[in-house]
């Protein structure tokens, strides 16, 4: 059966799955020895545009297990963990409207409410909450760098996707 937490993408389903395959990649490369494994100093964690539509209390609940499992079932309790708030999408379409402006929603999504800025909180939550963890408020940057940025300016596809000038 398949839960919420059995996503599919290249075929690995979990976490640790995704690092054992990194891991193989390493060992082909000969980077990395046949009993050796991953041991990193910083881990770095965001989910952000695509999640805005999680609730608070739920975002910060997955973001911790999956801290847990980078801490507990990985074993690298040593590495710092950075949690990172995502950017402000383009605030004029209807999926991702941070302000009180109301655009009309495409049928099925009057529903729609965007937690960046609730996300960005509990982030911060349980970054005081995790031993050798910050959290880095990326979506207060970008609701400072809107006030006198267009978006066309940072992004890309005009929704979502960061163009050259954002990544710099």
């Amino acid at each position: 059966s398949t839960t919420d937490n059995d996503v599919k993408p290249n075929g690995k389903t979990r976490l640790e799955d995704r690092v054992e395959a990194l891991e193989k990649y390493y060992r082909e490369q000969g980077t990395l020895g046949a009993e050796e494994r991953i041991s990193p100093d910083i881990i770095y964690i965001k989910f952000a545009g695509n999640e805005s539509r999680v609730d608070p209390v739920t975002y910060k609940s997955q973001i911790g297990q999956i801290i847990s499992i980078f801490r507990n079932t990985l074993g690298y309790k040593d590495a710092s963990i950075v949690l990172m708030s995502g950017k402000v999408n383009n605030q004029r379409t209807y999926l991702y409207n941070l302000t009180d402006t109301y655009i009309p929603p495409r049928k099925g999504d009057e529903g729609f409410k965007n937690y960046q800025r609730e996300q960005e909180t509990a982030l911060v939550e349980l970054a005081n909450e995790t031993e050798n963890c910050i959290a880095i408020q990326n979506t207060t940057f970008w609701l400072n760098i809107v006030k006198s940025k267009d978006s066309e300016d940072y992004i890309s596809n005009n929704i979502n996707h960061a163009n050259d000038y954002w990544v710099m």
